[in-house]
This record gives structure tokens, sequence and C-alpha cells, in this order.
């Protein structure tokens, strides 16, 4: 952030303004928030545009309450709704369409946006076999109520096992 002082006669202070510049595009900040936070509007938009960008290759998108999905987009990146917050066998990031390491990780990060995390790690390879090792590689869709019905049967599949003990 650059803060100067700007005057109308030069080497007076007499009519000299405070202007702040973005700490990006150096262009003079007018208005608040914009003048306390350093960033003009429109670098702080890049900015959250580019921090959505994770350095796997993958586009998150916020999840908005309903169906979860996928896509392959033409220059290779997975744009999705699925944020991988539980790395557990696939560090370079989610994938879909065969039965490997991403699709595990898709599958149990996608359970815990629905349930608790004893119930996803127990039911999340089934899960992957059942949506998203058997899907295309170009696009993947999940209805909520599919994931939600797939739970309800896990859990009762859980409770008619525990039952036979």
């Amino acid at each position: 952030m650059f803060i100067y002082l700007e005057s109308n006669v030069q080497g007076s202070t007499k009519n000299s303004k405070l202007i702040m510049k973005c700490r990006k595009c150096n262009r003079p900040l007018k208005r608040e928030p914009w003048r306390s936070k350093g960033i003009g509007k429109i670098c702080a938009a890049k900015e959250a545009a580019q921090s959505l960008i994770k350095s796997n290759n993958t586009l998150y998108i916020p999840y908005d309450g309903g169906d979860v999905f996928m896509e392959r987009l033409p220059n290779g990146m997975i744009k999705t709704n699925i944020i991988h917050s539980v790395v557990k066998h696939s560090p370079t990031g989610l994938e879909f369409g065969y039965g490997g390491s991403g699709p595990a990780d898709a599958a149990l990060n996608i359970l815990l946006m629905f349930t608790d995390s004893n119930t996803a790690y127990k039911h999340y390879m089934k899960f992957k076999w059942r949506f998203l090792a058997t899907s295309s590689r170009d696009m993947l869709i999940i209805r909520r109520d599919e994931i939600n019905e797939f739970l309800t049967y896990a859990n009762q599949e859980q409770l008619e096992i525990s039952w036979k003990r």
C-alpha cells in the first residue's frame, strides 16, 4: 500500500491530500473499504478468483447446498464444489471416473459434507464404487437426494449388521 501527499503547488503542503494506492495496480484508492484494505475492488476480485485455483489444477466453486459436481475442463483442470479438506489417499487432488486414490478422497470429502466423520469413514469406499468410479471421465453430478438415500441405506445396513452380532 502506497501513501503519499499530493499537492496542487509544487513544494507546498498547504492544499495537500493523502492519496492511498492499490498494492497491486498502484491506482488511487478513493473509497472505503478499499482504502483500509489497501487494494482496489477490481484487484480484490481478481485475487479472490485466483485464490480459488489450487496448485493441483482444481477450480473450487462454493457449495450451495444442492447437488455436488465435478467437471473436467478442456484445459485439464477439474471444476468442482467439493472442497478437498481431508487428504487421506490423494495429495494431488480429487478425481473421478476410475477407482483410484483421487476418487477415494472425493468420496470421503463428499460424505463429510453430508454426515459425521465416523459414518463418512465407514462408507466412503462403497460410495466411491457406487458413484465416482463408475462415472464418465468428463462430468459427474451426484444429486443431494441420492447422497442422502445412500447414507440412509448405509446406516440401515450398518444397524442390521450390528443387530445380528
